[in-house]
């Protein structure tokens, strides 16, 4: 199992390469689910930003719709093996839960990370696979949410909690922090310029956070 879990954005692209195994032709699904709640010229906006970023990093992107794939989980994940990497966009944490939920992501990732390909994810989609997601509603609108889903999606066995230090959510950050650690749930708290890598390429399974140059 590889990961890049991230705050924000690839800010520690020589990790992401050693993870995946080359710098360039980096064949990346791009999941942006988490966005879908978004009014369309802001979904637009992130967008754009989101692929120009990774194409600069050459990147070679192709979106996933998880709504595409409702029913169709066998599909999904045929589809997304034959990627280097999956990038899981930020947005709504407990909107894109619900999506993997309903297209089934949730229960076949950890194969398809398994088999080989690179897990990506910033923001939400670092948040989402914790084992919990309980505490994020602090941070996150539950309003337009039909399934709210606190269960993390359990890829990895702690909780990543990005974005730590930021004026918008500090406050939701340490409420969340402070509730983990209540229960004695291990967490990775990153800053907007931190990244957790996770690789057992060695055999052991090794996990360190690294900041930028």
């Amino acid at each position: 199992m590889k990961c890049y879990i991230s705050s924000i954005g690839i800010k520690n692209p020589e990790e992401l390469y050693n993870l995946v195994g080359k710098s360039s032709g980096i064949r990346t699904a791009l999941i942006t689910n988490a966005i879908d709640l978004k009014s369309p010229e802001g979904r637009k906006v992130r967008y754009d930003l989101l692929t120009s970023e990774l194409t600069g990093l050459n990147l070679e992107v192709t979106d996933i719709d998880l709504g595409l794939y409702i029913g169709n989980t066998d599909g999904l994940k045929k589809e997304l093996e034959r990627f280097d990497l999956i990038w899981v966009a930020g947005g709504n944490v407990f909107y894109l839960r619900q999506m993997m939920r309903r297209s089934g992501l949730d229960r076949v990732l950890k194969e398809i990370i398994n088999s080989g390909v690179v897990y990506g994810g910033e923001s939400a989609g670092a948040a989402v696979v914790g084992p919990s997601l309980l505490g994020f509603e602090l941070a996150d609108d539950l309003e337009k949410i039909d399934e709210v889903i606190y269960e993390g999606v359990g890829l990895v066995d702690f909780v990543p909690l990005p974005h730590w230090g930021s004026v918008e959510y500090q406050s939701a950050l340490e409420a969340i922090r402070k509730g983990f650690l209540e229960k004695g749930v291990p967490m990775e708290i990153m800053d907007d310029n931190q990244a957790v890598i996770v690789d057992d390429s060695s055999g052991r399974l090794s996990r360190k956070l690294v900041g930028t140059k």
